[in-house]
């Protein structure tokens, strides 16, 4: 849990990932006082520093690892993260639950 806080603290490793649950990352989010969005298609144009999404598409994909790519540019921290309880999409794991 501690290693996922300070995961998401990291502005280099910022990016899209996947996770099997959600209950760590709200938690590694809420120790971090990082606001948290569910979206379901459609980006605001603000976006917080941790999205879930359950359903993705290319342009959706493109359009939060594109927002990832600038937030690490500007050293800022944004994860994106695809609810994925069977661990099928083609996105590295957020953290190692096994380790954690």
């Amino acid at each position: 849990m501690g290693k996922l806080a300070e995961r998401l603290a990291d502005p280099s490793r910022s990016g899209v990932y996947r996770i099997r649950t959600t209950e760590v990352i709200e938690e590694a989010a809420a120790l971090n006082g990082y606001s948290l969005l569910w979206v379901d298609g459609a980006l605001p144009k603000q976006l917080p520093h941790v999205v879930l999404f359950e359903k993705t598409d290319a342009a959706l994909l493109k359009a939060l690892k594109d927002h990832a790519t600038d937030a690490r540019k500007r050293g800022e921290c944004f994860f994106a993260a695809l609810v994925d309880p069977e661990e099928k999409a083609a996105l590295a794991p957020l953290y190692n639950e096994r380790k954690s």
